[in-house]
């Protein structure tokens, strides 16, 4: 979360008045922030481009 709160245009809205798939967006939103932060601090390796393509 520390990327996130890094950007000066960051807003955290309040849960309760979003929609169901609102919410759903932004934890799956958070969990990806969060992978990209252990990503950058060497603990996970994520995918490139091209073997998420070859998924396809």
């Amino acid at each position: 979360m520390e990327l996130v709160k890094s950007l000066g245009f960051v807003k955290f809205a309040d849960k309760t008045n979003l929609t169901k798939k609102q919410r759903e967006f932004v934890e799956g939103t958070k969990e990806s922030l969060e992978q990209v932060e252990q990503h950058i601090k060497g603990k996970i390796q994520l995918k490139s481009a091209d073997q998420l393509f070859d998924e396809l």
